[in-house]
């Protein structure tokens, strides 16, 4: 995957999420390997797709957080057939998203999002935008 040349603006957040040295937030970039592909796949029963393993082992998981570049959105879609742009602070690794999914799914209130979903993406607003992990998909 050659992000430099799909997205010039995106690759420049990331350069500079990975040259910025953590501070009382942490690091903005961490490297992904296949271990935490697998330990995700494992642990959930679900496959990740393959554009996001291959996006993710080349660039790891890394905060949009950096100068000139304060937002990226995507396109949502419900299952209503809705439509909407979420804001995407975070690219996420597997292990992130593994956490977050653990909160939806096992606190005390029952779960909070179906069980083929994953959070991929950590909004400004402290919400998440999930990815749908099942086949039908």
């Amino acid at each position: 995957m050659d992000l430099e040349n799909l997205n010039p603006t995106l690759f420049s957040s990331y350069q500079q999420a990975k040259a910025y040295l953590p501070d009382e937030f942490g690091a903005r970039w961490m490297s992904v390997d296949a271990e935490d592909v697998d330990k995700f796949e494992t642990e959930t029963r679900f496959g990740l797709p393959k554009d996001y393993i291959d996006f993710v082992t080349t660039y790891g998981t890394f905060t949009i957080w950096t100068k000139g570049f304060e937002s990226l959105f995507a396109k949502a879609a419900f299952t209503s057939g809705k439509t909407t742009h979420a804001r995407i602070g975070t690219i996420a690794g597997p292990l992130a998203m593994l956490e977050w999914r653990k909160t939806y799914l096992g606190d005390d209130r029952g779960p909070r999002i179906p069980d083929d979903c994953a959070p991929l993406t950590f909004d400004g607003g402290y919400g998440h935008a999930m990815i749908v992990l099942s086949e039908q998909y």
